[in-house]
């Protein structure tokens, strides 16, 4: 320890020169980590926008099932006109019905797999922000630390 501080002291320039290169590293990492919490800011912002369209999304999803049950109570009243006419009660039913549903369940099975891999995405990255700024705030502690001891 003796030997540190008698080479410090016989080279001021390099104590100072050090003690700037302290400074700009310790600025560059505040810069970096107010960097990331505005990013993971952002990214909150952006969950919370998708959040609202997959409800809009949904919103949308019940208003078209809602016109297909009309359609179908329709096709139920077409249907017992017809049975008078004695046309196939299940004819009629697979020729407008199951198509419509399928399209219904396709499109919204699609819809809930975008959501997932979405929200999945999403919060992979925020995880990864969450590590790196802990990451980075665990460095300057242990910097500050160590320029503590060495004082």
């Amino acid at each position: 320890m003796s030997d540190e501080n008698n080479e410090l002291q016989s080279d001021p320039n390099k104590l100072h020169q050090d003690i700037e290169d302290l400074r700009l590293k310790y600025k560059t990492l505040s810069e970096d980590v107010t960097q990331l919490e505005n990013n993971k800011a952002t990214i909150s912002t952006d969950i919370k926008q998708i959040h609202n369209e997959f409800e809009q999304i949904n919103k949308n999803v019940g208003e078209i099932l809602q016109k297909l049950s009309k359609l179908s109570d329709g096709f139920v009243e077409n249907e017992n006109k017809m049975e008078a006419e004695n046309v196939p009660k299940k004819f009629m039913k697979n020729m407008f019905t199951n198509p419509l549903r399928k399209l219904a369940i396709g499109m919204l099975s699609a819809v809930y797999t975008v959501a997932d891999k979405t929200i999945e995405k999403t919060s992979n990255v925020k995880e990864s922000l969450e590590d790196i700024v802990a990451e980075a705030k665990y460095a300057n502690k242990k910097s500050k630390m160590e320029s503590a001891e060495s004082s």
